[in-house]
């Protein structure tokens, strides 16, 4: 099992990417300039990071059970869905254009919008970076191998 401190930094950098998750959210669905009608690219872009917290939820639960597989596998599909959403050319494009065609504060809001995607993406990898680590304390550490049928290990082993 991977040492405290490594599992301490993965908990922390999972918190971190929820953070920036949250505050990424709250600009994307609230506070958006006032329309009429929310622009569909922006409804897509609030369900893209809705469904990336409900992954990272899962990921947090997992780690809290000891599940650095499970994890780090959420993790791997939060990178996925982001660069096939949220962060992918199309989305961003139909941002861009919603922020050009209304201008004004819609474009300053995509400025702001762009800056909370950075901070997402360097908080996942980051995420990733505390998940790595603890895979390779995992492989640096020697088993502890029992011959079947041998006594247990005993504190001078």
């Amino acid at each position: 099992m991977a040492t405290v401190p490594n599992f301490q930094t993965l908990w922390a950098a999972l918190h971190t990417l929820r953070d920036s998750l949250r505050m990424l959210g709250l600009t994307v669905g609230q506070d958006h300039p006032p329309a009429r009608a929310v622009p569909q690219p922006v409804r897509r872009a609030t369900e893209d990071v809705d469904d990336l917290i409900g992954t990272l939820h899962d990921a947090i639960a997992a780690i809290a059970e000891g599940g650095l597989r499970a994890c780090h596998e959420r993790l791997i599909a939060m990178a996925r869905m982001s660069s096939a959403g949220l962060a992918s050319p199309e989305r961003l494009d139909d941002l861009a254009s919603v922020a050009r065609d209304r201008g004004g504060n819609w474009q300053r809001w995509l400025g702001t919008v762009l800056n909370g995607l950075i901070n997402f993406q360097d908080a996942l990898w980051d995420s990733h970076s505390a998940a790595l680590t603890c895979w390779d304390d995992l492989a640096t550490t020697p088993p502890r191998i029992r011959v079947s049928g041998s006594a247990p290990p005993t504190e001078e082993d």
